[in-house]
């Protein structure tokens, strides 16, 4: 698969407009939302039997403070409604509900109902966190960090209510043909999430918008040398980030990962503005974090008459 290209978000088009920017909001934490089903006590229930049923078909999201991708809602009415009625007394009819939201991809767990009389009965879910996405055609789907692909593709890489955007990760394989749910990933994708869930571990809701949208390619990241970069981060307007080997490959020699975002960190700073008109106050095109004193490369290169050019040193140190 090719590296993709990292681009401005396409225009908005007016009929969807408010649906993109509705959608670019994914909560970074472990979500916690409650499904509430509404008993409807129908009075030939209650003569027929000790307990009333639970219209499947009327299911509510209530999430809170935390976001939660519409689609999700509408992946679980369809799963519970599939079901039909069931009785809110009956731990058969409780389980199977229980299963079978279990199966949604973007369910990490699912607690014991807890029957709240006589409004409804209440289920606490742990949705999994998406940490990255894939690039497929040309849109862009999350992926969890124990590595399940996520319903619902994105017209751009998705904003984080943290800050930031989901990074995209190069899979290193085809992934047209993938579905929701888990994905045995190549080492190339697997080694790309590791950076990628680092990076949320590591970098402040500040750094993180500062950064931006990027693409981590980690396809190199296991054979990494001095002279290979290893993992790349692919950031706007043409800047590189050598980040070494992945932080799951556990190799000895690497820098510990939080101290290469610390220093991703401090060649952000660098790009802060000056001016109205967003002119950085230093402008680099590539940071090598591999090393304890970390080196930058200022956009275009050293001047001619700069005797690191004709040294050939790439960078000076990000300070």
């Amino acid at each position: 698969m090719e590296t993709p290209a990292l681009s401005a978000p396409p225009a908005p088009v007016d009929s969807s407009a408010n649906l993109t920017r509705a959608l670019l909001r994914v909560s970074a934490g472990l979500a916690l939302v409650i499904v509430v089903w509404f008993l409807y006590l129908l009075g030939e229930d209650v003569q027929a039997s000790d307990f009333a049923r639970v219209d499947t078909s009327k299911v509510r999201l209530l999430s809170g403070a935390t976001w939660v991708d519409p689609r999700w809602e509408n992946e679980l009415r369809a799963k519970l409604a599939a079901l039909g009625p069931i009785a809110s007394e009956d731990d058969e009819s409780l389980d199977r509900a229980v299963a079978a939201i279990s199966t949604l991809p973007f369910v990490a767990e699912v607690a014991d109902p807890k029957v709240l009389w006589p409004d409804g009965l209440r289920l606490d879910i742990r949705l999994r966190t998406p940490i990255a996405c894939v690039q497929i055609g040309g849109e862009f789907q999350p992926v969890s960090a124990d590595g399940y692909l996520l319903s619902g593709r994105w017209p751009a890489p998705p904003e984080n209510t943290r800050g930031g955007y989901l990074p995209v990760v190069v899979v290193g394989a085809s992934v047209e043909r993938l579905h929701p749910g888990p994905v045995v990933w190549p080492d190339a994708a697997v080694d790309g999430f590791s950076v990628a869930q680092s990076m949320w571990e590591s970098l402040e809701p500040r750094s993180l918008a500062e950064l931006g949208r990027v693409v981590i390619d980690a396809r190199e990241s296991r054979t990494a040398t001095v002279e290979n970069g290893g993992t790349v981060i692919l950031m706007e307007a043409g800047r590189r980030v050598l980040f070494g080997r992945a932080p799951n490959t556990d190799e000895p020699g690497e820098l510990p990962v939080a101290q290469k975002w610390a220093s991703i960190d401090q060649a952000l700073r660098h790009l802060e503005p000056i001016d109205d008109q967003g002119t950085p106050n230093f402008d680099w095109e590539l940071a090598d974090v591999r090393w304890d004193m970390p080196e930058i490369l200022p956009r275009g290169g050293f001047p001619k008459d700069d005797p690191r050019s004709k040294l050939g040193a790439k960078s000076k140190r990000v300070e």
